[in-house]
Formats: structure tokens, sequence, C-alpha cells
């Protein structure tokens, strides 16, 4: 058994995500799609409390008895204002 790790940088809820946020609302109690624009802020999933997780580019570097995963911060994604690290098994 092994261990998965994963990167995620997040936009946290901000003006843009709470009026995002009410269109989706919105468009889902009307039973019809959201609007392309706002499909593509929340990823195409539904809007999170924690803000719009968006992939993050690392490098992993196996060493003896250690990994060490690099975060380049000069290019993480425009907005991310908090990084989410995830290991499972």
């Amino acid at each position: 058994m092994g261990i998965a790790t994963s990167i995620k940088g997040i936009r946290l809820p901000d003006e843009k995500w709470k009026k995002m946020k009410k269109v989706w609302v919105a468009c889902k109690e009307a039973n019809i799609d959201p609007p392309k624009e706002v499909l593509e802020f929340f990823n195409h999933d539904d809007p999170s409390p924690l803000g719009v997780k968006v992939d993050i580019k690392f490098e992993k570097i196996n060493g003896l008895g250690a990994v060490t995963y690099i975060v380049k911060l000069d290019e993480l994604p425009a907005g991310v204002n908090a990084m989410q690290f995830v290991n499972s098994w």
C-alpha cells in the first residue's frame, strides 16, 4: 500500500465567489445549467465553502528516507491565496 500526495491551490471565497455562487444557486433552483463563465469559475464542481480548488504544478524529489515536494510560488495561478496538501493511503 502506497501513499498518494496531491497539492491544490485555493482561491478563497471573495465578493466575486459570492456573486457566482448566487448565480449557481439560482440556476440550480430553476433547473437550468449555469452559464459557461460560472461553470468554469467553479471548475464544473458544486461551489465549496472552502473556495475554488485549482491544480498546482509541483516537483517530487525522492531521496533516502524522504520525499520532497517543491512548489514554485512565482508559478502559482492568479488568485491563489491558500494551499491544500493531502496525503492519502
